[in-house]
């Protein structure tokens, strides 16, 4: 068993997405993480400030 601690956004995007790409995810949990990571990305390239740019996102999420 692990705990990993979670206090900010660099956390999520330096630790936990490295730890799930290196420990696969396996099931149908797969495709939410490929998800999650979507939008970590883009979130780190500021894609998500304004309104039009989180529905970017949502239908980036939901289309697939």
């Amino acid at each position: 068993m692990v705990t990993l601690l979670i206090t900010k956004f660099e956390d999520i995007y330096n630790k936990m997405i490295p730890l799930f790409k290196k420990f696969k995810i396996i099931g149908v949990k797969t495709s939410y993480f490929q998800d999650f990571r979507l939008v970590a990305e883009l979130i780190v390239k500021k894609i998500h400030l304004t309104k039009k740019d989180l529905q970017e996102i949502y239908l980036k999420v939901n289309n697939k």
